[in-house]
């Protein structure tokens, strides 16, 4: 399984609090043959066509207008985003969001309800709705475009997954000298040991952490 995209994922609900989550994903590549080089140009115009088409308004358009986003631009884009956020009474989680090795702000925002008490209700919650419109309004757009251009390429996603493999060894979990693909998912699916499971999970999110991605994301080999 290679990378293909670097994606946004939006809008989880929990039972008290709604979250509106800021979470990198690692989709599959079906894409065969070719140089690394190739390949690696094939995933990052497939993330830019993504970004295309991600939800925009006039302030976003007028940073992505060029065809170019500089850090500069990503930062305020970022800023006026935090300062709507805050006022539509959601709060960053952590409370000072910080970029990864990517690059790139990965946050969540907790927001309260909306007084019904009732968790069916947070869809309705209007300061979930304001949040979301922050989001459309300063920064869906130059978050997917900048997620794009700053993805890992597949030689690094090939070697943060073959680190899993080492880094299961190295805690004493025994593994096929050959790998094929695929075999990660044995660790996720069905009723793997607790203590292998364990030890992928721990192994897969630190590679995750390497590729720039937010906490609990992570390749599956």
């Amino acid at each position: 399984m290679n990378l293909r995209s670097v994606a946004l994922s939006t809008v989880l609900f929990t039972a008290g609090f709604a979250t509106v989550a800021v979470v990198l994903s690692v989709r599959p590549w079906d894409g065969t043959g070719g140089s690394a080089q190739s390949r690696d140009e094939a995933v990052q115009q497939a993330a830019l066509q993504g970004a295309a088409s991600a939800p925009s308004s006039s302030f976003q358009d007028g940073l992505l207008a060029d065809g170019k986003l500089t850090d500069v631009e990503y930062e305020s884009a970022f800023a006026r985003y935090a300062d709507c956020v805050t006022a539509a009474g959601g709060s960053f989680v952590p409370p000072s969001p910080q970029r990864n090795k990517l690059g790139l702000y990965a946050f969540s925002i907790a927001i309260p309800p909306d007084g019904s008490g009732q968790p069916g209700q947070l869809q309705t919650n209007p300061r979930v709705k304001a949040v979301k419109a922050c989001g459309e309004t300063y920064f869906d757009a130059v978050q997917q475009r900048w997620s794009a251009e700053h993805q890992p390429g597949v030689e690094a996603v090939a070697a943060a997954k073959a680190g899993i493999a080492n880094c299961m060894r190295a805690r004493g979990v025994t593994l096929p000298a050959n790998l094929a693909d695929g075999w990660g998912r044995q660790f996720m699916e069905g009723e793997p040991d607790p203590v292998d499971a364990a030890a992928f999970r721990d192994c897969a999110l630190n590679a995750g952490e390497e590729l720039g991605a937010p906490p609990g994301t992570f390749p599956i080999p």
